[in-house]
C-alpha cells in the first residue's frame, strides 16, 4: 500500500509540472489549505500558508482536488455586501459608496467599482460592492480593510446606520369577553 501511494503521488507530481495548472509563487486554495506555493516535488508540494505555516499536500490530493489559483491572472475581484434600510435614498448610498473607494489605491479604476442593489429583504435593501485589484491576497486583504473602512466613514460623516433593522411584533394581552 505503501509503493502504490509512493507510486501514485509521483505520477501526479509528474502530471502537475507536465501540465503546469499552478507555478511557484502562485497562490492557490486547495481543500482547507490556501497560501503561496513553495515548491512542486515529486511526491508533494509544499504551500506556504498566510500566517507562515507551510502545509505539504499530496499530489495525489492536489491532481484529483479542486485547485483554486488566485493568481492565474493579473486581477481579481472582490465584494462586500451590506444592507442599508429602506428609509434612505439608494442613489445617495451607491454615491456615497462609490466616492468613498474612489481614493483607494489598490482598488482599479479601470473597470470601475460596482455597487449593484442585490436584494430586497423584509427590513433592508442588500447592497453589493464589487471591485478588481492585483490578484495577490495582501491586495485583497487591504483594499477590503480600506474599502470597509471608507464606507463606514462616509455613513458616519452622513447620520446613515448601515445595520439591518428589525421587525419588532409586539402582542397586546386584550381579555377576551
Amino acid at each position: 500500500f505503501a509503493f502504490k501511494d509512493i507510486l501514485s503521488n509521483t505520477l501526479a507530481g509528474f502530471f502537475i509540472l507536465l501540465r503546469q495548472p499552478f507555478r511557484r509563487g502562485d497562490q492557490i486554495t486547495v481543500g482547507d489549505s490556501e497560501g503561496t506555493v513553495q515548491a512542486i516535488e515529486p511526491r508533494a508540494t509544499i504551500i506556504r500558508q498566510y500566517d507562515g505555516s507551510d502545509v505539504i499536500v499530496p499530489n495525489t490530493t492536489i491532481y484529483t482536488s479542486n485547485v483554486v489559483v488566485h493568481t492565474s491572472q493579473h486581477q481579481r475581484r472582490v465584494e462586500i455586501e451590506l444592507t442599508i434600510g429602506y428609509v434612505y435614498d439608494i442613489r445617495m448610498i451607491t454615491s456615497l459608496i462609490s466616492d468613498a473607494l474612489a481614493p483607494i489605491d489598490e482598488i482599479k479604476k479601470d473597470p470601475s467599482p460596482q455597487i449593484l442593489c442585490w436584494n430586497l429583504g423584509a427590513t433592508s435593501l442588500a447592497v453589493r460592492v464589487r471591485w478588481w485589484i492585483n490578484s495577490e491576497r495582501s491586495e485583497e486583504v487591504i483594499s477590503r480593510s480600506r474599502a470597509l473602512q471608507a464606507i463606514k466613514e462616509a455613513f458616519d460623516a452622513n447620520d446613515i446606520d448601515p445595520t439591518d433593522p428589525q421587525l419588532i411584533y409586539y402582542q397586546q394581552n386584550v381579555p377576551v369577553p
